[in-house]
């Protein structure tokens, strides 16, 4: 089976949908953004693993140090 990395805009929107074609959006409150991330993180979902750019490499590095990590100064 081959795996197709792009997908046309309407097909995307498509497959996006719930089964009556609803689309979902979900408010996170700014105080739980980090452990939000941080859940998101965990399942390989980050900038790097979406775009594979080195921008989005040096993001993904940037917030696991600077955002996830504890710091004992």
């Amino acid at each position: 089976m081959e795996t197709t990395l792009f997908y046309p805009h309407e097909e995307a929107f498509t497959e996006a949908a719930g089964q009556n074609g609803d689309l979902f959006k979900f408010k996170i409150p700014a105080k739980e953004r980090v452990a939000a991330l941080k859940h998101l993180d965990l399942m390989n979902i980050n900038p790097f693993s979406l775009y594979r750019s080195e921008d989005s490499l040096v993001r993904t590095i940037a917030r696991r140090e600077c955002l996830f990590r504890d710091w004992d100064l």
